[in-house]
């Protein structure tokens, strides 16, 4: 099963979530005052290595589209791809093993680069003429496209096999679970919500499967063995075991809206919303449990392996390495050994790093498992060990985070029994 790693960024703060400290927040300054910011979306392939892009506006006329990678969890970013002049913009980067995907604008031409290093891009498709809103490749030589105006295209060995428009609907995203068979989110002509489901097969074409026009429909999954997953708003989450013909409800235990989900194997997923809402299943969405995490909400939930998994909210990413138990901010470098003895019952000492300036002062954030700031302390990097006394706090898991004015920053986890 393809797996795509992809998180859509945000410009605009969310509501109430600047009083959660423990995130990485993804920050881009314009090269001046006349230039703004637009950001397409971002991916992680690896618990290492990342990719975001964005388009930037120069006043009078002129735009940039940017491609950037990390390949240490954040800790830093550099240009891998992109265009400055007129006319470019950024859309999307794209993960579908091997290959990382970026999807751009070029003077009015849709273009399409694909990299399996990282870097040196190379031109997939170049199309005049059209614009894009979502892309899915089953491999290098067989993708397919939803455009703009709800328009549907498919590529296959470098040629354009099948180019659609309709009439009764507009396509807005779409998933392959195999080489032949797609599922897309789309919306009546008139209409602002996704309330359709739409399936295609090449024998069938494209037809309307589901349709409610309560709901609207966010993000699409399917596990191996071709049973599907829906999430839309209200806490819903539809699911098929007849790859897509039929679809029925399933308890979620929430009413807030949900805007992905993730299945890393055929009986364990994820779904992320708004809210502060990440849920569990592992009885192939029968029963779904609220996980503990920070309050945000979030954009996107994808999971590389069955311990490996990202949750985005805006621009602040959150990982966890546990398979959901726990998340920690990306960017931070994890150091375990800087707190001893851990676990215990509340008595640590933390032992700073060697400080490059002996002036440096570090400010000391300690964060409970659900995100809340329990202790924000200042402290000289000449103080050496630190006593930490947590004794009155409950027992758990606590994160701590370092951070000198020099923005060097490391983080690490604490248990009390």
């Amino acid at each position: 099963m393809n797996k795509t790693i992809s998180f859509l960024l945000v410009f605009a703060p969310l509501l109430g979530f600047s009083q959660w400290n423990f995130h990485h927040y993804i920050e881009i300054i314009p090269v001046n005052w006349n230039c703004t910011i637009d950001f397409g979306n971002s991916v992680f392939v690896s618990a290492d290595t990342g990719y975001y892009c964005y388009s930037e506006y120069c006043s009078p006329s002129s735009t940039s589209s940017h491609l950037r990678r990390t390949i240490n969890a954040c800790g830093s970013w550099q240009n891998v791809a992109g265009e400055s002049g007129m006319g470019y913009s950024a859309y999307a980067v794209k993960y579908f093993p091997p290959n990382v995907y970026f999807i751009h604008n070029q003077q009015g031409c849709l273009t399409i680069q694909y990299t399996t290093t990282g870097s040196n891009f190379q031109t997939l498709l170049f199309w005049g003429g059209h614009w894009y809103q979502d892309f899915y490749a089953n491999s290098l030589n067989d993708y397919k496209l939803v455009l703009s105006d709800g328009d549907f295209a498919h590529y296959l060995n470098s040629e354009l096999v099948l180019h659609q428009s309709f009439t009764d609907f507009k396509l807005v995203k779409l998933h392959f679970p195999s080489d032949t068979v797609g599922f897309f989110i789309a919306k009546l002509p008139s209409a602002q919500i996704n309330s359709l489901i739409v399936k295609y097969t090449p024998s069938t074409g494209f037809n309307i499967v589901y349709q409610n026009s309560l709901l609207s429909f966010t993000c699409f999954d399917f596990t191996s063995d071709n049973i599907g997953f829906v999430t839309a708003t209200g806490g819903t989450i539809l699911r098929t075991d007849d790859m897509g013909d039929t679809w029925y409800f399933l308890n979620s235990g929430i009413i807030t809206h949900l805007n992905s989900i993730d299945f890393v194997d055929d009986s364990t997923g994820y779904a992320a919303g708004i809210a502060g809402k990440i849920l569990k299943t592992e009885d192939k969405g029968i029963t779904w449990v609220q996980q503990t995490c920070p309050n945000a909400s979030y954009d996107n939930i994808a999971f590389i392996d069955d311990n490996l998994g990202f949750a985005h909210a805006g621009r602040s990413i959150y990982k966890t390495t546990n398979g959901g138990v726990t998340w920690i901010p990306t960017g931070l470098k994890e150091e375990q050994s800087i707190i001893t003895p851990n676990p215990n019952n509340g008595i640590f000492t933390i032992r700073l790093p060697e400080p490059v300036n002996y002036q440096d002062t570090y400010d000391l954030h300690i964060f409970d498992c659900r995100g809340k700031c329990v202790l924000v302390h200042s402290i000289g990097s000449h103080h050496g060990d630190i006593p930490l006394n947590l004794s009155q706090n409950p027992a758990g898991v606590y994160y701590v985070e370092i951070r000198n004015k020099a923005n060097y920053s490391f983080a690490t986890r604490l248990v009390k029994w």
